[in-house]
This record gives C-alpha cells, sequence and structure tokens, in this order.
C-alpha cells in the first residue's frame, strides 16, 4: 500500500492519539497534500517543527497499529466483502434466485457503502 495512502487511513483510525500540531500538520501534509514549507507557514511552525511533529505522529499512527491492529482488520473485512460480492456476481440467475440475488447484492452493497463512508475504502 501506498505511503501517503497508509498514513492518511491510520490518522482516521487513530489521529485522536496525536497532539493537536501533530494531527494538523499530517492532515495538512498527506490528505491536502501540502509542503513542509506550506505547512510550516500555515502553522507558525518552523518548516524543522513541521518535519519533527509529522516524524513522530507517524511513529505514534505506525505503534498504535501494531498494538490494536485495526487498519490490517479494516483492510481484510473489505477484501472479503469485495470478495463475497464478485462470488455472488459469479452466481448464474436463474428465475427462481434472481430475486434472492438482488437481495444479497444490495445488502452487500448497503455494507460497502457503510465501509467506504466510514474508511473511505
Amino acid at each position: 500500500m501506498e505511503q501517503r495512502l497508509r498514513v492518511s487511513l491510520l490518522l482516521q483510525l487513530y489521529g485522536a492519539f496525536l497532539t493537536e500540531r501533530q494531527r494538523t500538520a499530517l492532515e495538512l501534509h498527506y490528505d491536502q497534500d501540502f509542503s513542509l514549507a506550506e505547512v510550516a507557514e500555515l502553522s507558525g511552525i518552523s518548516r524543522q517543527g513541521v518535519y519533527d511533529a509529522i516524524h513522530r505522529g507517524e511513529n505514534l499512527l505506525e505503534d498504535a497499529e501494531k498494538r490494536l491492529g485495526l487498519l490490517g482488520r479494516v483492510l481484510d473485512i473489505r477484501q472479503r466483502l469485495t470478495a463475497l460480492d464478485e462470488a455472488v456476481e459469479s452466481i448464474p440467475q436463474t428465475a427462481q434466485s434472481a430475486q434472492a440475488l438482488r437481495a444479497v447484492k444490495a445488502q452487500l452493497k448497503d455494507w460497502m457503502d457503510v465501509w467506504e463512508a466510514e474508511y473511505g475504502l
């Protein structure tokens, strides 16, 4: 997984563990694609201060993931939902099964929509 996406997802899951400065620096840098200099200008701190806040924040996020494993679980469930959706799509439809398959597909779509809204995946 790309580092930018990984940090952004970890920030969604564990952002409450960070200081305000760390969270803001990470959000601006990773989610809004600001350079360190731009984050420094907006935050009123030095570029080195931004670098330190980002570096410490990344370490805290990775440590939280190592201890709690929420991102791994979220990605696993998303993968399982996708696999289930593909399996349902591959089932041949008959007149008798069409309504049941539509109901299953609708439920899967609802779960995938909830998952995307909650985790951006």
